[in-house]
């Protein structure tokens, strides 16, 4: 049995650091990202059973100098990814 159509809806995604335009590609490299993600991987097996809202941090992750937004976005798209899959996220449950 397959599961329908989930939403994700992310209210505020920072790229401290970036310059606007910058975090702009960052931004729109991140959706391309974790949307390849969920399509190729799955939803994460932490996300099977939420049904309210989730907030997730991903924590830790410094880009290097020079590193391409477009890198940038991807990075924090894995890494939230993965951090959801670990269960690294916080759902209304853990609060």
């Amino acid at each position: 049995m397959s599961a329908g159509p989930i939403t994700i809806t992310i209210d505020r995604l920072t790229f401290e650091g970036l310059a606007a335009a910058q975090a702009n590609v960052a931004g729109q490299a991140f959706i391309i990202e974790f949307r390849y993600l969920l399509e190729k991987r799955g939803i994460p097996s932490a996300l099977e059973n939420w049904t309210r809202k989730t907030h997730v941090v991903v924590d830790g992750f410094e880009a290097k100098s020079g590193d391409r937004p477009e890198s940038v976005g991807r990075d924090v798209a894995r890494a939230m990814y993965w951090g959801i899959e670990r269960g690294e996220a916080k759902g209304p449950q853990d609060a």
